[in-house]
C-alpha cells in the first residue's frame, strides 16, 4: 500500500476536530499506522515515512512531544482491539481517550 499523505494529514486534523490535543491525535494516528504495518497493509518504508510525517505535523523535532504521542499510542494498543467490532474500533478509541484524560494525562 502506498502512503497517501493527504489522507494522513486529514486523519490527524480530523482527530483534533474531535477534541484531541495534537499529541493525542498524533498518538492515535501513530497507533493506526502501526496496526496497518502489523497487518501487512503498509510497508516498513511506508510506516517510517508516515511516522516522519506525523512528527513533522506535530511541528517539532522535540522529543517530549513525540515521546508523549508514542506513550499514548502504546496506551491505545493495550486497550483497543481491532478484531472486536462491538464496540466499533473508533468507539473503543474514544473510550480509551476518555480513560487517558481521566487519568490526568495529556
Amino acid at each position: 500500500m502506498n502512503l497517501d499523505t493527504e489522507a494522513l494529514y486529514k486523519r490527524l486534523d480530523e482527530r483534533v476536530g474531535r477534541g484531541r490535543a495534537r499529541i493525542e491525535a498524533a498518538g492515535e494516528v501513530r497507533w493506526l499506522v502501526e496496526i496497518e504495518h502489523r497487518m501487512g497493509t503498509l510497508s516498513k518504508d511506508g510506516s517510517d515515512a508516515a511516522m516522519k510525517m506525523i512528527d513533522d505535523w506535530l511541528g517539532q523535532s522535540d522529543e517530549p512531544a513525540g515521546m508523549l504521542a508514542d506513550m499514548y499510542a502504546r496506551y491505545l494498543d493495550e486497550r483497543v482491539r481491532i478484531k472486536l467490532l462491538n464496540p466499533p474500533p473508533w468507539d473503543q478509541i474514544d473510550i480509551a481517550w476518555d480513560a487517558w484524560r481521566a487519568e490526568g494525562r495529556r
